[in-house]
């Protein structure tokens, strides 16, 4: 565990490398630990190597398959890759596991907004923002879809609330995204 716990130090400070290591260590002295796969599965994905972070989420879920996390991630790569069935799939099942985990409702509407499918992804966004009224992204998105139903009024609230929080959660990147959208509102 020594090794997974600096690991996931080095992860959290986005030290790839270094956790990398730490983490092929702790899977070398116990091979069972589902966390050290899906963690290194992320890092995985972060460095675009999708098929090998898609074997560690694979590995986790066969060692834990009640591991809502695993399913969330493999379902991003599924989404990554416009497998929108199985993605969503993944998706429901992190929800079966862990009915409080936003993320995956989040993901869910992702997909069908991929797709346009602009009334299933509305929900979805919705429960994700009802389990975690922070989700700052929840709000974007949703304020994306509230847009292309021609919502505009709805579209401008979730916005002006996204970049809210955005801004108090340091995410200048995002505000400043989301600002551009209020902006191109008003020229509406």
């Amino acid at each position: 565990l020594t090794y997974y716990n600096r690991g996931d130090l080095y992860y959290n400070t986005n030290r790839w490398d270094l956790a990398l290591a730490d983490f092929n260590r702790s899977i070398d002295l116990d091979p069972n630990y589902h966390y050290a796969y899906d963690y290194r599965g992320y890092i995985y994905y972060k460095q675009n190597k999708s098929d090998l972070a898609l074997a560690d989420y694979n590995r986790a879920i066969t060692l834990n398959p009640n591991y809502a996390n695993a399913y969330n991630n493999r379902g991003n790569i599924y989404l990554d890759r416009r497998q929108w069935n199985k993605a969503i799939a993944d998706y429901q099942k992190a929800i079966e596991n862990d009915g409080n985990f936003a993320w995956p409702h989040h993901n869910i509407g992702l997909a069908y907004q991929r797709q346009k499918k602009w009334a299933l992804a509305l929900p979805n966004y919705t429960k994700a923002i009802e389990i975690d009224p922070n989700y700052a992204r929840a709000y974007y998105n949703r304020g994306l879809v509230y847009k292309n139903l021609g919502q505009i009024d709805l579209a401008e609230q979730d916005w002006l609330t996204a970049a809210e929080l955005y801004q108090e959660q340091g995410n200048t990147r995002s505000y400043n995204r989301t600002i551009q959208q209020l902006r191109r509102l008003e020229s509406i």
